[in-house]
């Protein structure tokens, strides 16, 4: 069983190297196959959540909330825009008299105070709302506990990777995602010290690529093969 910051965070980035190997299987592919997954092979891995087996903790916490009154979570909370009545997908943090919680796909280490947090999107197309959102709790500094937070985004193309402007496109609706959440969490934004793995990936039927967060230059960078942060991880599947 991992139950060290560190044997967390290997699993987890193993796992998302895994995740991020998927072969693309078309328009039946979703995100809750993905989810389902990553939850299977954290456990199998790492056994994060015996819960026949009242001596051991869970270390593993499907769609954790930011805020809980009965289990007395009080981290970030939110709240999203409406436009003529209807929601328009665009989340703003909340003071703690307004709002709601965020959910996160994964988060792992104690209940009440997690280390690592894993948020995960698996579309046909960039989805700019639900990344954004993704990144902003993530990057939230009231979500004090995060040592780490992993984003994974897996775009499935059936007609082959984007190319030319559309290429360009991409990578720049990554930045400009990234900066809309910094820009929405202001002084909530977290500091340096968090580790941020933020990871993009285009899965083609016969071929891939990648982008990562560089943090030193703070930009994304282009990579035929995993990003250097996940290279060493265990991964199976085509592309490595």
């Amino acid at each position: 069983m991992c139950d060290s910051y560190q044997e967390l965070l290997q699993c987890s980035l193993g796992v998302t190297a895994e995740a991020l190997s998927i072969v693309n299987l078309g328009k039946m592919l979703n995100e809750r196959y993905l989810h389902h997954h990553m939850s299977h092979r954290l456990q199998e891995q790492c056994g994060l959540l015996e819960l026949h087996n009242p001596g051991i903790r869970p270390l593993l916490h499907p769609e954790w909330p930011t805020w809980k009154k009965s289990t007395k979570l009080q981290f970030g909370k939110y709240i999203g825009e409406t436009s003529d009545g209807k929601a328009t997908g665009r989340y703003n943090p909340a003071t703690q008299d307004k709002g709601s919680a965020g959910f996160i796909d994964f988060a792992l280490g104690d209940y009440d105070y997690p280390s690592i947090a894993i948020e995960v999107t698996t579309k046909h197309a960039w989805k700019r709302n639900e990344v954004v959102f993704d990144l902003m709790k993530l990057s939230d500094g009231r979500n004090k506990s995060f040592k780490a937070v992993i984003s994974c985004n897996i775009i499935l193309r059936e007609n082959g990777l984007a190319e030319g402007r559309n290429k360009t496109r991409l990578k720049q609706s990554m930045k400009d995602a990234l900066a809309e959440a910094r820009n929405r969490l202001g002084d909530h934004l977290c500091n340096d010290e968090r580790e941020k793995y933020f990871v993009v990936s285009e899965i083609a039927f016969e071929s891939r690529r990648y982008w990562f967060y560089d943090c030193d230059s703070d930009e994304f960078v282009e990579t035929e093969q995993l990003p250097p942060f996940l290279a060493g991880a265990p991964a199976n599947g085509i592309g490595q």
